[in-house]
């Protein structure tokens, strides 16, 4: 879903998710350049295991259940969307993201 404000034409979001299938490299597209995104991960029904902030040129951590951080190769996509890896993309669970366009 892709959502736009009129008055501020140039401000976009958007929102999905997908079930993780394990691979590395997998690229979600958004339909714009993306500014930041948030990505967490849904287990049984509720939110479980890790929550990505994903900005431009920052390092990524992934925080876990245990309260520690894992490194995660998520990356921003240069024209369209975000990529992940296999560490964010879990097989069988739900990932939801919200996204936000670049001004």
């Amino acid at each position: 879903m892709v959502l736009s404000n009129p008055r501020v034409s140039h401000i976009k979001v958007a929102t999905g998710h997908y079930t993780g299938d394990g691979s590395a490299n997998r690229r979600i597209l958004t339909g714009f350049k993306c500014g930041a995104v948030l990505l967490q991960r849904v287990a049984g029904g509720t939110w479980a295991g890790y929550s990505l902030q994903l900005l431009p040129g920052n390092t990524l951590q992934r925080d876990t259940n245990g309260g520690g951080s894992v490194s995660t190769e998520a990356i921003i996509h240069a024209t369209d969307g975000f990529e992940v890896d296999a560490s964010a993309n879990e097989t069988t669970f739900e990932h939801y993201w919200w996204a936000i366009a670049t001004a």
